[in-house]
């Protein structure tokens, strides 16, 4: 592919029962590739991935963390699984072994009640081929470890809490905090942000569900990628996402639904584009109005834009990007080291994605080096592509 330019949940049971079964559909949960260590040391450990999220055996989690200071046990019936922190765990001798996934399972819901201690807690874990797999970040919220993504290295660190906390690791947090929050509300609910939140590139936030987001004061998101999927409304108000010479991008959003919008946003210091759009539904619109676009396309290895439209299943969607300032580099030498203000992107044989899908492109400013001008336009894609510095 190319890009074209254009003017973008009593710790007492004897007894070992079975699981019960999920009454949800099955969702697809994929082989997850990421290497994973313990406090540095390496593990074999397999996991999934189910909608976004890194799912592992609880079982194959408590084998890797025995011994260490965030051991915990595992005890269950048909109704309730009991987790006991700092008591060492007992193997059953079928851990660890599915160590490396190579296919797709099919993963169900399940309704047993998480205890930790003598306190239920709000987990969600799947069922796959009978075992419980957890999300390991919500885990980590309730047991005695921590989780470090190294990005570069598309590694796993698990770290306890025998490990002194360091500043890395007081961003993660803050991460989680953040993803915690918007986990725990109510669809269609207002979360209003009034604080910085910092992670480390590669930190991802993700939204499945429709909501409103706003700052609440002055709103830093530093170093994390919003990724959103769903087929509802979600809106972004008033936040300051800052990034830095390895944070590839401020916003993926591999779907959302009509009437979705980005407004008086900021974005600034990108690798690569600050915005991806996958897929809008059909017959949707997507409003994108009044932000600024500054210091993305850091990589001037290739063409990057502001947005970017990589929009392969839109039908009948229009996208209104209105009254966006855009602050292009000035130093461009030539297409394949240019950013632009919006990009979109065409199959190689140039017949593209697209299905009746318009860009309304209006009264934004375009800065380059001394340079500014107000540019209006109304594009079928990829019917017509203008190319726009």
């Amino acid at each position: 592919m190319k890009k074209k330019l254009i003017c973008f949940a009593t710790s007492m049971i004897i007894a070992m029962g079975t699981c019960v079964p999920a009454m949800a559909a099955g969702v697809t949960a994929t082989p997850n590739k990421a290497s994973v260590s313990v406090d540095g040391t390496p593990i074999a450990i397999g996991a999934y991935n189910i909608n976004g999220y890194n799912y592992f055996k609880l079982r194959d989690v408590a084998a890797a963390l025995n011994g260490t200071d965030a051991t915990f046990s595992i005890e269950h019936n048909s109704d309730f699984i009991f987790l006991n922190k700092k008591v060492a765990y007992t193997a059953t001798g079928k851990e660890l072994k599915d160590t490396a996934p190579t296919a797709a399972k099919t993963a169900t819901e399940s309704h047993q009640f998480i205890v930790v201690g003598t306190k239920e807690v709000d987990l969600h874990p799947y069922l796959i081929d009978g075992y419980n797999y957890f999300q390991l970040r919500e885990l980590a919220q309730y047991l005695d470890f921590d989780i470090a993504w190294d990005n570069t290295a598309k590694a796993i660190n698990i770290v306890t809490k025998t490990t002194p906390s360091s500043t890395d690791e007081d961003e993660t947090a803050d991460v989680q905090n953040l993803q915690k929050q918007i986990d725990d509300a109510k669809a269609n609910e207002t979360i209003y942000l009034d604080e910085e939140y910092a992670g480390t590139p590669g930190d991802k936030i993700y939204i499945n569900k429709p909501l409103t987001i706003c700052a609440d004061t002055v709103t830093r998101l530093k170093n994390i990628t919003f990724v959103i999927n769903t087929d509802e409304k979600v809106s972004l108000f008033g936040l300051i996402f800052e990034g830095s010479k390895s944070t590839e991008n401020a916003l993926l959003i591999q779907k959302a639904g009509s009437g979705s919008s980005i407004e008086y946003c900021i974005f600034q210091n990108y690798l690569s584009d600050a915005i991806i759009i996958n897929e809008i539904a059909n017959g949707g619109t997507f409003n994108i109005t009044n932000n600024e676009f500054m210091e993305f396309g850091l990589d001037k290895k290739k063409v990057d834009g502001a947005i970017t439209l990589d929009a392969q299943k839109a039908m009948d969607v229009t996208y209104n990007l209105v009254e966006n300032q855009f602050y292009l580099k000035e130093e461009v030498a030539d297409e394949n080291t240019m950013d632009a203000a919006l990009t979109t992107t065409v199959a190689t044989d140039g017949t593209g994605f697209y299905n009746n899908t318009f860009v309304k492109f209006i009264n934004n400013m375009i800065t380059k080096g001394e340079n500014s001008y107000t540019v209006d336009m109304y594009s079928d894609i990829p019917n017509t592509n203008v190319t726009q510095e």
